[in-house]
């Protein structure tokens, strides 16, 4: 067997393996970022470790944690984001982790997937 066909079959082994676990991270992705542009912008105030913010009426409260990322912003105001259905959870970034991990996994195996592709195609020209 030549050299050149191994690299093709690899190349083709590859892109199935990539793209068969990229798909489902890329639908795991969209249905996230669809659920997450209903995210409704709160004003929030942080006071002595509490964060409070108002919506439509009703005004909620937490204490910060340290996973938030917030640490040195005492007394300050801000922005927030919150679903609709759930105004209690209060998050500090428009985007969830579960999103941006989802896409960045969906993106390299998808990316990983073309690569390969056209590696195994080198056989057919070379």
């Amino acid at each position: 067997m030549n050299p050149i066909d191994l690299i093709g079959i690899i190349g083709e082994m590859l892109s199935w393996i990539t793209a068969i676990i990229g798909v489902p991270f890329l639908v795991v992705s969209l249905f996230l970022r669809a659920r997450n542009r209903r995210r409704q912008t709160v004003g929030i105030t942080i006071r002595d470790g509490v964060v409070l913010w108002r919506i439509d009426g009703r005004t909620y409260s937490r204490r910060l944690d340290p996973r938030d990322g917030r640490g040195g912003l005492e007394n300050s105001a801000d922005v927030g984001y919150v679903l609709p259905r759930t105004p209690q959870k209060l998050q500090f970034q428009q985007r969830s982790e579960a999103e941006l991990v989802s896409t960045t996994v969906a993106c390299m195996m998808l990316g990983i997937a073309l690569v390969s592709f056209l590696v195994s195609l080198v056989p057919l020209f070379w």
